[in-house]
């Protein structure tokens, strides 16, 4: 019985992390599922490479990188007489993010995607 209550419970959690009103990446993908890649051209642009797979099936590679700024616990800046600079010798950091969007194009037509990658939404 604890079982059972105990995976209803997991079940729930599960479902209401997965289903907080916003689309995941992948469903946001999922209908170029077999539209023409010129459509996925003028929606997307050029893509960053472009390679062949197979004989018939080519990648076109899309890649958003973005740099978000990472402060230190305790930075302050700091400033006294025309000098400015961080206590404790701390320096700001930039986190690199970046997505990774692959569309697999067979005969003009878009027939799978896959995607990798720390900032895909």
């Amino acid at each position: 019985m604890i079982k059972k209550f105990l995976l209803l419970i997991f079940a729930g959690l599960t479902a209401s992390c997965a289903q907080n009103g916003q689309m995941t990446y992948a469903q946001k993908l999922a209908p170029w599922v077999g539209q023409d890649s010129y459509a996925l051209f003028e929606t997307w642009g050029r893509p960053d490479d472009i390679f062949a797979v197979n004989g018939t099936d080519y990648a076109w590679e899309y890649v958003k990188k973005g740099l978000k700024p990472h402060h230190h616990l305790y930075q302050n800046v700091f400033s006294y007489e025309g000098w400015q600079g961080l206590k404790y010798g701390h320096s700001e950091q930039e986190d690199v993010y970046y997505c990774k969007t692959y569309f697999i194009i067979r005969n003009g037509l878009i027939i799978n995607y896959s995607f990798n990658g720390d900032d895909c939404y």
